[in-house]
């Protein structure tokens, strides 16, 4: 029996092990692609960097495995759980692969609907087999999706509003800048140094035009900072500060680039 257990064991640190870095993994590819919140994202490599460490989804995982361990109390019901979790995601990758072979690579369409065909018949008998587990625990990991999924989008349609009202707000930077040097009444220039962070230099910052709007005033140097990390551990440090001076280099107006690695 001792080494049955043993063996068990291994499984179970193997198997998750291998849950904590995909979900580190699609979480943080799921807040670069905005279908989540900004993570606090630990590199702990210098060398590659998917070898990465999030700190909130591995709290988030604890809770879960304990809150799904006392909910349960049977490993019959995880284990139809893991079932149609297992099933559900086979379904899925499934589709998702022809969508990509159609779309992206262009494969005829009776390809597609013979091998298609052939493993949906397959998936969906097993996706069949596990719905009659439903009302017992299999219901656990359709949640659980639904929930990440309604959450993800909501995020991503939500940004999207808001950074094509912010976009609509800020204007082009080289109008605003355009616009400034045009005026027939240019502008009071105030001593010292103002410094304002942007995305980039495509559009013009909220709090540099309220400024302008509400004070009619603009610092004799004015710096449009822009932070910039690159898939590269370590930038030389004769790389990682771009100067651009938007076109007029007398205005006083500059952005800035800083580049670092990850």
């Amino acid at each position: 029996r001792l080494p049955m257990v043993l063996l068990a064991t291994a499984a179970t640190v193997i198997a998750a092990q291998a849950v904590i870095t995909g979900a580190y993994s699609v979480a943080s590819q799921a807040a670069q692609l905005g279908y989540l919140p900004r993570l606090r994202i630990a590199h702990t490599s210098a060398s590659t960097i998917g070898q990465i460490y999030v700190p909130w989804i591995n709290w988030l995982l604890m809770v879960s495995v304990l809150t799904l361990v006392f909910a349960f109390r049977s490993s019959a019901a995880l284990a139809y759980a893991f079932g149609m979790a297992v099933i559900a995601t086979i379904t899925i990758t499934t589709l998702l692969f022809f969508y990509l072979a159609r779309v992206r690579w262009h494969t005829p369409l009776w390809q597609i609907g013979l091998g298609a065909g052939i493993l949906l018949a397959i998936d969906l008998l097993f996706l069949a087999a596990n719905l009659t587990k439903l009302a017992h625990g299999a219901w656990l990991p359709l949640l659980i999706g639904l929930t990440a999924f309604t959450v993800m989008t909501t995020w991503q349609r939500g940004r999207q509003v808001v950074t094509r009202e912010r976009e609509r707000a800020e204007g082009t930077l080289r109008a605003f800048i355009d616009r400034l040097r045009d005026d027939k009444h240019p502008l009071a220039r105030v001593p010292g140094t103002a410094v304002f962070l942007n995305r980039g230099k495509q559009t013009a910052p909220l709090a540099l035009r309220a400024n302008v709007e509400h004070n009619h005033v603009l610092h004799e140097q004015i710096l449009i900072v822009s932070i910039e990390t690159l898939p590269m551990p370590h930038l030389p440090d004769s790389e990682r500060i771009q100067v651009d001076d938007l076109g007029y280099a007398g205005d006083g107006i500059i952005h800035v680039s800083a580049r670092f690695g990850y």
